[in-house]
């Protein structure tokens, strides 16, 4: 994920896009789940989406490197075509930030698209307009970007997307990405617990120690209430960025983690075979 900054230096007529990892709004979260196509050689929009994230990532550092070579030969040679040229390419380097955070979203939205919201107590339609929203607003700044005639308005176009990145772009992308983390979680809790009702009607046709039985029914209860507790302070954590609007990009103390949650949850799957395979 691109960084919120774009350092721009209106006097050489240069800007330069900050690219990395914003970690502090990543922590605890996933954006890949595994949960791919399940037809061979068939690939699904969520790898689709991987995908093309990918091929923006690495064209952004090839754009980055011919811009920053022709920026360096105009600072130099100040000739009208060494301007000429670093015009293109700062016009070309602008438009693949555009390209690069409208890969990003789009994969965010598909990673969302894995978990059945039908079990969760989140919207789903709220989350995906306001990604939809934002995926479009992108598209059409970029066109200003790419409409752009001489250099001198460069500037004044990056200076525009850094605001709006750093106040809505990471703003829309954090709440996509904590919310369907923390519905994802829902669904495979909601999940569990439907499996084990239908394990433990079925297991009572069997011929288990009752003693194991009712163990096995407080271990599943056990972790679903485990599970919703190590929610709690994410959840918080969520509604409070939300209501107050202080993102992580903006706190270096700011901590949005769900492992613990999978954690517990990580023990279902061998939980429901246990009891069907008690001697």
């Amino acid at each position: 994920m691109p960084k919120n900054k774009l350092i721009i230096n209106h006097k050489s007529f240069t800007l330069r896009f900050v690219e990395g990892l914003v970690v502090s709004i990543l922590v605890g979260l996933s954006i890949v789940t595994g949960q791919l196509s399940l037809v061979a050689g068939e690939v699904s929009p969520l790898e689709k989406a991987q995908n093309d994230y990918s091929f923006q990532t690495t064209k952004f550092q090839d754009v980055k490197e011919k811009y920053q070579t022709a920026r360096s030969s105009y600072l130099t040679f100040k000739t009208a075509t060494a301007k000429n040229e670093a015009f293109l390419k700062s016009k070309d380097y602008l438009t693949q930030v555009h390209n690069l955070y409208i890969a990003y979203l789009f994969l965010i939205n598909e990673r969302a698209n894995t978990v059945d919201w039908s079990k969760t107590t989140y919207e789903r339609q709220k989350v995906s307009d306001q990604v939809t929203a934002e995926i479009k607003f992108l598209e059409d700044d970029k066109k200003k970007a790419q409409d752009a005639q001489t250099l001198e308005e460069i500037p004044k176009l990056a200076s525009d997307l850094a605001i709006h990145i750093s106040t809505v772009t990471l703003k829309t992308a954090f709440i996509t990405l904590a919310t369907t983390d923390l519905a994802q979680i829902e669904d495979v809790t909601t999940s569990f617990d439907e499996t084990a009702t239908k394990v433990d009607t079925y297991s009572q046709k069997l011929n288990i120690n009752e003693q194991f039985h009712l163990n096995w029914k407080s271990e599943v209860e056990t972790i679903k209430t485990k599970t919703k507790d190590a929610t709690q302070d994410p959840k918080k954590k969520l509604d409070t960025a939300i209501s107050l609007g202080n993102y992580p990009y903006k706190s270096n103390n700011f901590e949005f983690d769900t492992s613990l949650a999978r954690q517990i949850l990580s023990r279902t799957k061998s939980l429901l075979r246990e009891i069907t395979n008690y001697q």
